[in-house]
């Protein structure tokens, strides 16, 4: 059974993309790994595996099946979440953390990732024109609380694509 491990599990999309997955794919060759940092009893209900795992510490990578298929990487720290403004936690978790993901797929041999990206870099087009598209060059404010997190989340599109060409 060929395993897919999803960061990120217990938020909100998360939580959606894994009872698409099992609607859609029940009975096929794929096996849900479900992970986040909430305790939830959420998954058990759904006969997924859950394991709480937080992203900015590797020795927590450790936890999980070592023999991985592929990666769903909806794990992050936004701004919508955030009390405060806490721009070191966009780059703990944003970067570090999907920078263990990535280390994760390669130690694993797991030669595909789905990376969820905020619309954050292009939005600034939509005062154009409301259709946004993936190929627009990146377009953002530096003047916002948002800033950092567009940022981290850019660099992590950045990693993985330098993880790709390796």
């Amino acid at each position: 059974m060929k395993k897919i491990v999803v960061f990120g599990a217990s938020g909100d999309t998360g939580q959606y993309f894994v009872k698409y997955f099992l609607d859609y794919y029940k009975g096929t060759d794929y096996q849900i790994i479900a992970t986040g940092t909430r305790e939830t009893n959420r998954f058990d209900k759904l006969n997924v595996p859950y394991y709480q795992v937080d992203i900015t510490k590797k020795e927590d990578f450790l936890k999980l099946p070592q023999d991985v298929y592929a990666v769903v990487d909806l794990a992050g720290a936004m701004p919508a979440r955030m009390k405060g403004y806490d721009p070191y936690r966009y780059i703990d978790v944003n970067i570090t953390g999907n920078l263990n993901i990535l280390e994760f797929c390669r130690k694993t041999g797991a030669d595909r990732i789905l990376f969820a990206q905020s619309f954050g870099d292009i939005k600034d087009y939509g005062e154009e024109n409301p259709v946004l598209t993936v190929d627009l060059p990146r377009k953002f404010s530096f003047t916002s609380d948002h800033t950092i997190y567009v940022m981290s989340k850019n660099f992590a599109v950045d990693m993985i694509e330098n993880y790709h060409q390796m």
